[in-house]
């Protein structure tokens, strides 16, 4: 397995866990529909966050957090992950090569190869 599709798995799992926390961060704020990442990760670990956010901007670049990091912690979390969780799944895709023998594997789609098969 490459790096990139085992990449793209974890990001997966992240979304799905990070789904899961928005739900969690919905009951304790009591609010329903889309919560923002900040607003999760607000509700959650507010302590984490802010200390986050004063290690980036002292240690790294103040550049980075505010309009960088912000405007990714503005859409969903699950959407901010699992978006390129999804493309980097594609994009690593295992492809027969063409011209090879590999149609075995490939699922039947059409009705004169299901009568073949049968027969």
């Amino acid at each position: 397995m490459n790096a990139g599709k085992l990449i793209g798995w974890l990001l997966l799992a992240c979304a799905f866990a990070f789904a899961a926390a928005e739900t969690a961060a919905q009951g304790i704020a009591k609010m329903h529909g889309l919560m923002s990442a900040y607003t999760v990760l607000h509700t959650l670990i507010p302590g984490e966050l802010i200390l986050t956010k004063i290690i980036i901007q002292k240690n790294i670049h103040p550049f980075l957090w505010d309009p960088i990091i912000r405007a990714i912690l503005w859409f969903p979390g699950w959407l901010s992950l699992g978006l390129p969780g999804i493309y980097l799944l594609w994009r690593f895709r295992v492809l027969p090569a063409p011209g090879t023998d590999d149609d075995d594997d490939l699922p039947i789609s059409s009705y004169d190869d299901i009568v073949a098969a049968a027969e």
